[in-house]
Formats: C-alpha cells, sequence, structure tokens
C-alpha cells in the first residue's frame, strides 16, 4: 500500500473517528462521575446547556455549585471548572488570586493590591485584593486561612451575574466537599464582616462611608488600569508577531 492510496486514508480516517470517539467517551465518564459526586452533596441538580448547577443549604448558608467545561483557564484554556457561587454585600469588593511572580510583578507596578492578613502562610501563597483593605484580617479568620490553603490552587473571582466565585480549575471529586464548606463559610463571614462594617458607618457618620468608597474607587481605577495594561501589551504582542510575518514574507 502507498501512502496516498484509498484503502491508507481510509484507514487513517478511521483511526482518527475511533480516536475522536474515545476521547469523547472518556470525557463523558468524566463527566457523569463527577455529576454523581457534586449530587450526592447537594441533591437539587439541575442543567442549563453545559452547565451543571448544584444547590442547597450548608452550614445555614444556600450555596449553589456549578460544574461546566470552560472555553478557557482565564481565557485562555479550555477544561474543566468548579465553582461556589457567593454573595457579595454591597460595599466590600473581594477578589483573591494566587501568588506569583506575574502578580508581585502587578504589585510593584500599581497595577494590583494586595490586602495582608497577618498570616505570613497565607500572605505568601495569595494576592488579596479588597476594600476596605482594613477589613482582610476580619474576614479571613483562621479557620477559612487554613480551608482556602488546602484548597489551593483555589481563587475568588467576579461572577458577570454579580456576587463571588469561589473557583477551582478541575474536577477533583474529592475536593467538591470543601470547596463547598468554604464556600458557605466565605458567605458567612462576607455577610459578617458587612454587617460589622455597616454598624461602623452608622457610628462615624458621612466621613466614615465616603473614606471607604474613596478606597473603593482608587480599586476600580487599580483594575481599570490593569485591564488597560493587559490589553495593551496584547496588541503589542499581535503587532510584533504581524511584522514579523511581513518582513518574512518580503524576504522570501
Amino acid at each position: 500500500m502507498t501512502p496516498g492510496s484509498p484503502l491508507v486514508i481510509t484507514l487513517v480516517l478511521a483511526a482518527a473517528a475511533l480516536l475522536i470517539t474515545l476521547m469523547v467517551l472518556h470525557a463523558n465518564r468524566i463527566e457523569r462521575r463527577a455529576v454523581e459526586a457534586a449530587r450526592r452533596l447537594l441533591p437539587d441538580h439541575s442543567r442549563d446547556g453545559i452547565v451543571h448547577r448544584f444547590t442547597g443549604q450548608v452550614h445555614g448558608a444556600e450555596v449553589t455549585l456549578r460544574l461546566y467545561q470552560r472555553s478557557g483557564a482565564n481565557e485562555t484554556q479550555g477544561g474543566p471548572m468548579a465553582e461556589v457561587l457567593v454573595p457579595q454585600p454591597p460595599g466590600i469588593s473581594l477578589e483573591l488570586r494566587t501568588q506569583d511572580a506575574v502578580e508581585t510583578s502587578r504589585v510593584r507596578k500599581g497595577l494590583a493590591r494586595d490586602a495582608t492578613t497577618g498570616d505570613p502562610a497565607f500572605d505568601d501563597e495569595f494576592i488579596v485584593e479588597m476594600a476596605p483593605a482594613g477589613l482582610a484580617p476580619t474576614l479571613f479568620d483562621a479557620d477559612l486561612r487554613r480551608r482556602l490553603i488546602e484548597l489551593r490552587p483555589v481563587e475568588i473571582r467576579p461572577a458577570k451575574e454579580g456576587g463571588l466565585r469561589l473557583v477551582r480549575e478541575d474536577w477533583e471529586t474529592e475536593r467538591f466537599a470543601p470547596l463547598i464548606e468554604t464556600g458557605a463559610l466565605l458567605a458567612t463571614r462576607l455577610r459578617q464582616v458587612a454587617g460589622a462594617e455597616a454598624g461602623q458607618a452608622e457610628r462615624w457618620g458621612a466621613s466614615h462611608v465616603a473614606e471607604r468608597a474613596a478606597e473603593r474607587a482608587e480599586l476600580d481605577q487599580v483594575r481599570a488600569a490593569r485591564t488597560s495594561w493587559t490589553i495593551r501589551n496584547v496588541v503589542l504582542l499581535v503587532v510584533g508577531m504581524l511584522v514579523i510575518l511581513v518582513l518574512r514574507l518580503l524576504h522570501s
């Protein structure tokens, strides 16, 4: 048989189709196992397209777990996503990201903020971008800090529909219960901290409210600057690649 013969082409196409079928079956088995594991923890299950939703009460907090295959991790790579939706009280802005060289560089350039909790083990692991920043030690008590460290890699990100997402970018089924319980604890701690903050506002009056609003506005400006910086770098990268391509074509 020659490489281009009809029989060879047929065999190659059949092998490719078989491989794709096996990959789809494997992915479906993984998804079924993940859904079954999540349903044992939160039996109220519904599905909207590719997104599985599981809801229930955990330690007095209403919890929603979502499982889906995302188009990209941070919009760049594909893979499974497990996240617990958490309400975000008014007056508190929060993100938690993994501490790494990129985040350290952003903080140094003024493109990110890092509120410390006073726990070196926790502060070395995470960037806590929060306003009011002074609430970080109160929000992240010893129990919540321990749980988040044990769940690494885990992040707290904004949810498009409002609120926050406690996120792990995998479907490790043994991590579903700790993720759900940590999400419930985070929701409870946020509610408690927001209540205490509202009490402070009543006690200290308009000046306190204005100071907190200015801090949140400043954090919004930092985030906007980070977004602009990222977009600019992406544009420069694309332009640079196009220039290189054009130069190669001209010299070919």
